[in-house]
């Protein structure tokens, strides 16, 4: 590809010209010049200006005007945009609409201390017991806290 665009010296008016440094180069809008990128490059320039940990995986306008800036091919903008669609961690991460929630109700209950809640806390340093968890439960009508320390997250003693 980068052959061919050599030998016409023209890709669509825009100057095709080698540089001092042997890299084939396209003249760009306003006096800025790319280095034309073969396609199996391609996908090393992606990782570096869009998944690499510096590059902060941007949206496909971002990642576009970071490489238009050092180099060009034909449908750069398209191939870019893409890329980027593609990328699975940066779909992995799009904000997605927040789901309905259902209106909350009142929960009916019988006498004091039919419901409880309860809570596991740990794994925690050791105590000189042994103990490794803390096991908290109260009623939610009383709100009067029971605490415990256990071994195991399933199984308390002292309840």
């Amino acid at each position: 590809m980068v052959q061919a665009l050599l030998k016409k010296g023209k890709y669509q008016g825009q100057r095709i010209f080698v540089k001092d440094d042997g890299l084939v180069n396209i003249q760009v809008g306003d006096g800025e010049a790319g280095v034309i990128l073969p396609a199996v490059y391609w996908p090393l320039v992606f990782k570096e200006a869009h998944d690499s940990i510096w590059a902060g995986h941007l949206r496909g306008p971002q990642t576009y005007e970071r490489l238009r800036r050092l180099y060009w091919w034909p449908y750069t903008q398209k191939t870019v945009r893409d890329w980027v669609s593609a990328c699975q961690d940066c779909d992995s991460h799009k904000a997605r609409p927040q789901a309905v929630i259902p209106p909350l109700r009142s929960v009916r209950t019988g006498e004091v201390g039919d419901r409880w809640a309860l809570d596991v806390a740990g794994p925690l340093p050791v105590t000189v017991n042994g103990n490794r968890y803390v096991v908290a439960s109260t009623p939610p009508d009383t709100r009067w806290l029971r605490q415990c320390q256990s071994t195991q997250p399933n199984r308390s003693r002292g309840f």
